[in-house]
């Protein structure tokens, strides 16, 4: 895979926009800085700069609202459990799924599900 030069700005522009594309579809896995900038061929520092610059927050932030958004999806489909909704969005742990959860959502897991229901 040929490396992106983001010298030019609508070159940092596709580079921010390969990095979000590829979250999109890979956020339910493990994805660091590192992994990110291996997948696009560019280095750490980089893909944290066009991705701080282009997108306006922090890859990890940004990925843990495309994960967040996900699960919101889920739980509105209403066939798996708090649990397995954490697994199917890339979180390892309930807890911490759940504390994220809360803090970007406003409410607890619970309370959005019983949201939709009202």
């Amino acid at each position: 895979q040929r490396a992106i030069s983001a010298n030019r700005p609508y070159q940092g522009f596709v580079l921010a926009q390969l990095a979000t594309d590829y979250i999109a579809e890979h956020y339910p896995q493990k994805i660091s800085l590192t992994s990110l900038s291996e997948a696009l061929g560019v280095s750490v520092s980089q893909i944290k700069r066009v991705f701080q610059e282009q997108v306006g927050q922090s890859m990890v932030t940004y990925l843990t609202g495309v994960r967040i958004q996900q699960a919101k999806r889920l739980i509105r489909e209403g066939q798996l459990n708090f649990t397995q909704v954490a697994e199917q969005v890339g979180f390892d742990s309930i807890y911490y799924f759940s504390s994220l959860f809360k803090k970007q959502a406003g409410m607890t897991l619970s309370e959005y599900a019983k949201s939709l229901k009202d």
